[in-house]
């Protein structure tokens, strides 16, 4: 399941007309970057990318182990100074994101360079920098119910951008609905 789309929200909202759905579409956009802002995480990943690590940086905590302060579900290869490494060298936790990878004991590679003559060695991981494949259920649904919010703020938005007073009380703006903050920080990102 990928991230959700404005037609989502639009049954979501029993919408039948169509000339909301740009509206639809920009805000269910926004929703999609604000849950990723407020958690710190990318999900529904598809593409791969690498990333580099420089032996001696903070991202080891041993010569034969490499944290990834980044989600990652899936790796496709990996490279110690410019040689591929197969991945009967290496090993990965059961359950995704991956939180490390370590080099396995047996294995006569090691992520450091401990020479201080030659540069530092350069770690490359390809894959899949990201949370998960597939959007999980509760997200996609928070996504939805994020998206129909802002849709019912943008006619009233204007009275709600800032406290305002009404029959001597004053009514202050309204956050992020209450359910869509309870999965927000089920998958927040604790660094």
């Amino acid at each position: 399941m990928a991230y959700p789309l404005f037609h989502d929200v639009k049954y979501y909202l029993g919408i039948e007309r169509n000339e909301d759905d740009y509206v639809l579409a920009t805000f269910v956009e926004q929703s999609i970057k604000m849950f990723e802002s407020l958690t710190g995480r990318i999900f529904a990943v598809s593409n791969p990318t690498s990333k580099t690590f420089v032996a001696g940086s903070r991202d080891f905590f041993t010569n034969k182990k490499l944290f990834f302060f980044d989600d990652i579900c899936r790796i496709d290869s990996l490279t110690i100074g410019g040689e591929s490494v197969s991945s009967t060298n290496f090993r990965l936790p059961n359950e995704t994101p991956y939180p490390f990878l370590e080099l396995k004991a047996s294995s006569p590679l090691f992520f450091q360079n401990y020479s201080v003559s030659v540069d530092p060695t350069e770690i490359v991981v390809n894959g899949l920098w990201g949370y998960s494949t597939e959007c999980p259920a509760d997200v996609f649904s928070a996504i939805i119910r994020l998206s129909a919010w802002k849709y019912h703020q943008k006619d009233t938005g204007a009275d709600y951008d800032r406290p305002v007073i009404f029959q001597d009380k004053i009514a202050t703006p309204i956050g992020v609905p209450n359910d869509v903050m309870d999965v927000v920080l089920l998958y927040r990102k604790m660094l």
